[in-house]
């Protein structure tokens, strides 16, 4: 069976979120070290972030133009 997601177990990735209780937005470079998959979209753990992240938090290391996007958007969130 192939199954194809978006990031590989192994890849540079960076993780972005905003946090929801004080509105914080991280940013941490991590390596994938497993996917989840089930009847849902995937979840991603990291090798330093041992927490579960979805597709859209993940940003390729190769793809700083989508990673200044995403900071952009996270960090207007709320300020419209």
């Amino acid at each position: 069976m192939d199954i194809k997601t978006k990031f590989k177990i192994g890849e540079e990735v960076y993780i972005i979120f905003k946090e929801e209780h004080d509105g914080l937005v991280r940013l941490f470079k991590d390596k994938v070290t497993e996917i989840v998959i089930s009847n849902e979209p995937p979840l991603y753990y990291g090798e330093i972030m041992c927490e579960e992240f979805r597709e859209e938090e993940l940003v390729s290391i190769h793809n700083n133009e989508e990673l200044i996007k995403r900071i952009e958007k996270l960090t207007n969130e709320g300020n419209e």
